[in-house]
Parts: C-alpha cells; sequence; structure tokens
C-alpha cells in the first residue's frame, strides 16, 4: 500500500488534528497515512532558519519511506521549502491552503493573534484565530480549555511567525515540481492574492469553503485529490 505524509499545521495543541485526519478518510483504503506534527520539536530557542533547516533535514530522511506528502498551512509552507528536495523524487505533493507569501491581509490577521498571544491572551487570541479559520461557516462550540496553555501559546506564535516571515515565491516560481494546491473561495487568510500559480502546478478553487478546505466541501476536494494521485501513483 502506497505511503502518504500528511504535514499537519500550526495548531495549539496537536490533538486539534484529529478533524483534518478524520477528513482523510477517505483514502485509507487505497493509502496508508501518517500524520506528523510540524512543531513537534519546537522550544523557546527555535527560529525561523532552525526550524526550516531541521525540516530539510527530516524531509531528506523521510523521502524513501513516502510515496507523496500532503501539507497543510504551515505543513505545506514547510514542504514548499523542501521543494528542491522532493523534485528529484518527483514526489506527489498536496498543499491545503498555503501561502507563498504574506500579503497585507495575512500579516495584519494573523498579526493581531500573534499580538493577543504576547499579551499572554491565548484563549482571545484562539478564538480570534478560529474567527478567520471556520469562516464562512459558525465556529465550534466545544471549549476552548487548554491542557498546556503555556505551549499553546509558544507553539501557536511561532507557527503562525514562521508563516508570515516565509516567502516561498522563488522556490514556486522555479520549480518543475507538479502539485496539486487546494484553496477555499472563501478563505478569511490565504487566497488568491497571496498564492502564486507555479507553472507545473494545479492550483484548483474550492467553492463553498474558507480555510478549512476538506471540512468545508469534501466531495469537491476529494475528486481532485483522487484523480490526482491516481494519475501520479497509479
Amino acid at each position: 500500500m502506497k505511503k502518504i505524509l500528511v504535514v499537519g499545521p500550526a495548531l495549539p495543541e496537536w490533538s486539534d488534528m484529529r478533524a483534518i485526519a478524520k477528513s482523510l478518510h477517505f483514502l485509507s483504503e487505497h493509502y496508508e497515512l501518517d500524520f506528523i506534527d510540524p512543531l513537534r520539536d519546537l522550544n523557546h530557542h527555535t527560529d525561523k532558519l532552525s526550524f526550516f533547516s531541521e525540516w530539510q533535514r527530516k524531509i531528506e530522511s523521510l523521502l524513501s519511506k513516502y510515496d507523496a506528502f500532503f501539507g497543510f498551512s504551515l505543513g505545506g509552507v514547510v514542504l514548499q521549502q523542501c521543494f528542491d528536495q522532493l523534485e528529484k523524487p518527483n514526489k506527489p505533493i498536496v498543499l491545503f491552503s498555503v501561502p507563498s507569501f504574506s500579503d497585507k491581509l495575512i500579516s495584519e490577521r494573523l498579526g493581531k493573534v500573534i499580538s493577543l498571544i504576547k499579551e499572554k491572551k491565548i484563549t482571545p487570541a484562539i478564538s480570534l484565530l478560529n474567527q478567520f479559520v471556520f469562516y464562512p461557516y459558525d465556529l465550534p462550540s466545544e471549549d476552548l480549555a487548554l491542557a498546556d496553555p503555556e505551549s499553546a501559546a509558544l507553539r501557536l506564535s511561532s507557527g503562525l511567525q514562521f508563516v508570515l516571515e516565509t516567502d516561498s515565491r522563488l522556490i514556486l516560481q522555479r520549480t518543475k515540481l507538479n502539485y496539486l494546491h487546494l484553496l477555499g473561495a472563501e478563505s478569511q487568510l490565504v487566497n488568491s492574492n497571496n498564492v502564486i500559480v507555479s507553472p507545473s502546478s494545479q492550483l484548483v478553487i474550492v467553492p463553498q469553503a474558507g480555510m478549512r478546505v476538506l471540512q468545508d466541501n469534501l466531495m469537491h476536494c476529494t475528486d481532485s485529490i483522487v484523480k490526482f494521485l491516481k494519475g501520479r501513483l497509479s
């Protein structure tokens, strides 16, 4: 069975990945999926350079173990920074709501979230981020209680800051990778203004979807993903 590595987004707690994992269940009949936390080795001394350098080493070590790679938001930014390594073995890549760079809109909105975290207002910060992430649908009614607020604050502030500080345009302009990128038509963060289309990529604008393209319009995403993987991994 072919194996897919899924690099998740910047989440306050990795347990929040369950909803995304559930939305990929349609692939489990034909593919084995492994999920990895992009922030699992994060500490207070981790800066952008060391973060991406370490991930380039990780991807290099994982290339022979996986047949395809998926990246959500920060996880997709990680994969974009590793495109040179992924190009030679020509691994299929699927990106979900991944900015190519940070424009004024995403900088202002994520900047407000980071500012709240720095003010030690982690719960209001998550609430504000959720407003952007879940749009155009209702926010979840679940409790925002955190098992480890200090860890959640570090994870979220660092992860979002890495996204804001990273510009992948030069990489995307020169890559020859044929990758699939799914982007929500209603997204309040990542949109066509901060995503460039690589000459070799396939960009799919998912209708009636925001940042959570799979959860918002699974049927539309399923068709695109299945067709893409079937063409590359059959």
